[in-house]
């Protein structure tokens, strides 16, 4: 189609989208929320509801997706580019505002909003440097400028108010105020002092002789910034240098960031709609690899009374695994329905008798050999009927739609063809699935990981004795599946 041709086929389905997405919410007797209402801790039910379901998703990745690509369209090659390459500022810039407290200063703004003056008077800091950075970021609707030099919460910058008491915050840079948060604050603040810096060493470990083709999990790009690549074992990785004393901070940071992960991720309701489990037999064993505290099998639990569970992870983990379940369920250990397990899915699986291993966000932080070993592990305890639940992403390809599923005309597996991208769209939703393409880049700097396309999955599976029978998509998301594998 000829450029014309193709901005008429976007505009048409923004407006389709549009219409999709007023039905929606009509339907549901709420309405879309304006981008200039700052969000009171979170949505009603009824309007999350709404705007959660597979249609309102459908319709939302669709006016992201084609108003993204008429920008590219129409817009000059140069300053799309320039854009894309001065982005680097816009971390910086949150992390400086979450920093000084604008988020929680400006939460008792009236509707006219509050001076630059006395919002850098409540924060510390030269008032000019302030409301420029405002205006940059208010610029792409984070923030608004109510007037001139007057600026406001918007529905997007109020999700970085950590609901810290303003009085009770400090002007230096502490985390204390991320505790208990939604932690999208801390994430601005990871991304901008941490993987930011990390960044930095892409292209040098990319094309240094010494790492260019390594894909080992102590050779990346991280281990490179971090100042620890050739160190032994897991001295060499992320995770073995947020373990030093030293960077016991930096390690809390993660540890908050993470709570925005949420956001990322489908709901953890999800899971009980991401495999068969009532086709399960009484008595039947899940075992939660990796599973941190078990927070993902609480729904499962709760509505399969006939279920066991085993949560494995670091030994670290159990008394905050015990003090979660016995709030939620107190007779959920006591009664021997669910254990909490000190084990490394790198070791054997001592488990011999599951009906399912899950493991979820686990594949995507280790290589193809370490993701291969993994489930190796799991394959030699496997029975035949024991299945694999992979709770992932798998990411499309990036190339243009035909308009038909994936472009392929017969599912390879079931479920593994994604919904239709209407033409001229790209096949996964450009701009729509973009964070999750930029954690693949994160996970490939941090662990030489990476986020898989199917046939990659297949690829690991297979090589450790896995054949995948199917994919489930959960809530109408791009890219979070739960891909269910049996033993060869």
């Amino acid at each position: 189609m000829t450029g014309i041709q193709d901005l008429k086929a976007l505009s048409q389905i923004v407006n389709n989208a549009v219409a999709a997405l007023e039905k929606t919410v009509s339907n549901a007797g709420v309405d879309l929320p304006s981008l200039d209402t700052p969000i009171a801790g979170e949505d009603d039910s009824a309007t999350a509801a709404a705007l959660s379901s597979s249609a309102a998703i459908e319709a939302v990745d669709l006016l992201v997706a084609a108003t993204a690509q008429i920008a590219a369209l129409v817009r000059s090659p140069y300053a799309t580019v320039m854009e894309a390459s001065s982005m680097s500022i816009m971390p910086a810039v949150l992390q400086f505002l979450v920093d000084v407290n604008v988020p929680e200063i400006l939460r008792g703004a009236s509707l006219g909003g509050m001076s630059a003056e006395n919002i850098a008077k409540a924060a510390q800091v030269d008032v000019q440097k302030l409301a420029h950075s405002l205006r940059f970021t208010a610029t792409h609707h984070i923030f608004k400028e109510v007037s001139p030099n007057h600026f406001a919460h918007n529905r997007i910058s109020s999700t970085l108010d950590t609901g810290a008491a303003v009085d009770s915050l400090k002007p230096e840079n502490t985390l204390e105020k991320h505790l208990g948060s939604n932690g999208v604050a801390a994430m601005v603040k990871l991304q901008a002092q941490e993987v930011a810096v990390i960044a930095l060493k892409l292209t040098e470990h990319y094309t240094s002789p010494d790492s260019r083709f390594s894909r080992s999990p102590t050779n990346t790009v991280a281990a490179r910034a971090l100042g620890v690549l050739g160190e032994p074992g897991m001295n060499a990785t992320l995770f073995g240098w947020l373990q030093r004393p030293e960077n016991a901070q930096k390690a809390h940071l993660y540890g908050l960031a993470m709570a925005s992960a949420k956001y990322m991720s489908a709901a953890s309701d999800a899971v009980l709609e991401g495999f068969d489990w009532a086709s399960l037999k009484q008595g039947s064993v899940v075992v939660d690899v990796g599973g941190g505290v078990g927070n993902i099998m609480l729904p499962l639990y709760a509505r399969y009374e006939g279920l066991k569970f085993v949560v494995q992870d670091r030994a670290q983990t159990i008394p905050m695994g015990e003090k979660l379940w016995n709030e939620k369920f107190a007779d959920a250990l006591p009664s021997g329905r669910v254990t909490l397990a000190a084990h490394s899915f790198l070791e054997p699986q001592p488990v011999k008798d599951a009906a399912v291993f899950f493991l979820r966000n686990i594949m995507h932080n280790w290589p193809d050999a370490e993701a291969t070993a993994i489930l190796k592990h799991l394959r030699d305890a496997a029975v035949p009927a024991t299945r694999l639940v992979l709770n992932d992403r798998i990411i499309p390809y990036a190339t243009p739609s035909t308009g038909n599923a994936s472009g392929q005309a017969v599912e390879k597996v079931p479920g593994v063809t994604l919904r239709a991208a209407p033409a001229p769209l790209l096949t996964n939703f450009g701009r729509a699935s973009a964070n999750v393409y930029g954690l693949d880049i994160g996970a490939q700097m941090a662990f030489n990981g990476l986020e898989r396309t199917f046939e990659e999955f297949e690829e690991v599976t297979a090589a450790a004795g896995w054949k995948i029978e199917r994919v489930n998509r959960v809530g109408g998301d791009i890219c979070n599946v739960f891909v269910i594998a049996v033993p060869m």
